[in-house]
């Protein structure tokens, strides 16, 4: 960290404070606080909360995807969810060369967004569960070396079977 001293348009003399990343720093959300000290009367002291976002040059969102079907009146409307694989390496071209449900409950789509940037992976469920809940892995593979391989794990919840399972029981 080191201290940046600059003039606002009023011209008076203030400071701004320049923060680096280690770059070892696990992707994802971080809230931090640093404690600034100064010299001057007025204030000695001053708690700075800092927040903000690591991201890879590859970035998916969501990280998990949960389907919640209701009851078979509602499916079609459940169904469908989109992942968003986005690049933030300006230097390089990202190209998906492979994308696969490896427990093959998903119908997968590929929509790039502009190619090389952003693509959306369209994901479909192909049937009604039967299960309460399901579990599986959506593989997508890239060119970047360290992002060979991205893995978003997916559930498959049923709500509502209980009573049905009940009604069915007492036909």
């Amino acid at each position: 960290m080191k201290k940046l001293g600059f003039s606002d348009s009023s011209g008076i003399y203030r400071y701004g404070l320049d923060i680096t990343i280690p770059p070892n720093m696990p992707t994802g959300r971080f809230h931090e606080r640093i404690i600034a000290t100064s010299n001057t009367k007025d204030t000695l002291m001053a708690t700075l909360r800092i927040s903000g976002r690591i991201v890879s040059d590859v970035d998916v969102m969501p990280k998990i995807l949960n389907f919640i079907v209701q009851d078979s009146a509602k499916f079609q409307f459940s169904k469908n969810k989109q992942l968003a694989i986005r690049n933030y390496n300006r230097n390089k071209v990202l190209k998906i060369l492979d994308y696969r449900d490896e427990d093959n409950n998903l119908i997968l789509k590929l929509i790039p967004k502009p190619e090389g940037e952003k693509y959306l992976l369209s994901a479909t469920l192909k049937e009604f569960p039967s299960k309460k809940l399901t579990e599986g892995k959506i593989i997508i593979k890239t060119n970047y070396s360290d992002h060979r391989l991205l893995t978003v794990p997916y559930k498959i919840r049923l709500k509502g079977s209980e009573k049905r399972d009940k009604v069915i029981q007492h036909k």
